[in-house]
Formats: structure tokens, sequence, C-alpha cells
């Protein structure tokens, strides 16, 4: 096991793994990242994309792959309801369609007078939600459409893929996967 896998399973998948105990199967998970993202091009391999948390200079950052492969270990045991929100550059992952969860991102980091756009979107359109109904009742894709309608800007994109967008946001209910 290398130095990075070894921090990373204390420091990323230990609390990624405890929510197995604490939850029960199919209830609605968020992992939410706020900061910055790069392209990596770590082992002369194809560039990969990374998110960078603060301890990036001790840890290493966590590449797209891991992430996923660490939300598909989730899912096996808690359900693919799993929600990713990832305020950052997200045009340099190489997603392709995550089974095991949704994953809401801009294609750009931008900011204004409140902060990151994105992020203050997400709480604009959940106070709007849950003021007015109590709950989320909206899909992935919908609330990703409401978040990209509440920045308003041409030039940062709400991206929404996985093969869950249309199951309700936040909600145990849904039919679920695996």
């Amino acid at each position: 096991m290398t130095l990075f896998r070894a921090r990373f399973c204390r420091s990323f998948w230990g609390p990624l793994q405890s929510l197995s105990t604490r939850v029960k199967r199919n209830d609605p998970i968020v992992f939410f990242f706020s900061g910055y993202s790069a392209k990596s091009d770590h082992g002369g391999g194809p560039p990969v994309g990374v998110i960078c948390p603060f301890d990036i200079t001790t840890n290493g950052g966590i590449s797209d792959k891991v992430l996923l492969q660490a939300f598909d270990l989730l899912s096996q045991s808690c359900g693919n309801n799993i929600t990713v929100f990832l305020d950052c550059v997200g045009d340099c992952f190489n997603w392709d369609t995550p089974v095991s969860c949704a994953v809401i991102f801009p294609n750009k980091a931008a900011e204004n007078e409140e902060g990151g756009v994105f992020t203050s979107a997400i709480i604009k359109v959940v106070n709007t939600q849950v003021g007015q109904l109590q709950s989320i009742t909206m899909t992935a894709e919908e609330f990703s459409e409401r978040v990209q309608s509440t920045i308003a800007r041409d030039d940062v994109v709400v991206h929404c893929i996985g093969m869950n967008v249309d199951r309700p946001l936040f909600n145990s209910e849904a039919p679920q996967g695996h």
C-alpha cells in the first residue's frame, strides 16, 4: 500500500466507511466538496482530475477515479442514493456515467460578493424549497437546473451526471439500484 493510499484510507475512506453502520440502506447521503481541483499527470499516464483537500501537500489529491471507487464501495452497503456536490472546476474530471451516485458540479469556479456562486446557489435553492414545501421534492437533475438558473451566468454551466439523476433528491423512498 502506497503512502498516499494509506493516508487516503485514514482521512477519507474511514469516515465514508463509518456511514455504513450509521445509516439505513438507501438513506440519502450527501458528499459536498468546495475547494480546488486540478489535472494531475502524476505517474506519467494521462492527466487525471483530482480534488485538492486542504492537506494536499501532505496527503495528496483525490482522483476522480478514486472518488468514484469510494462511492461504489459505499453504495454496496448503503445503496446508491448518494448525491455528490463538487464546488470546484468540474471540467477537469474524467467522469463517465457514475452508477453509484449523482454528481452535480459547475464547469468552472466563480465568485461574486457572496462567495462561491455554486455553493451560494445551492443554499438559495435549498432554502427556497424547504421554506415552501418542508422537503425537497425535485430530482437531482431538476435541482441542478434550479441551481443553474439561480447562478444566472452564461460562463458557469452546472452539470448533473450519473445513472440516478432522475431520482428524487434526498429521498429514501425512491426506487434504488444496488
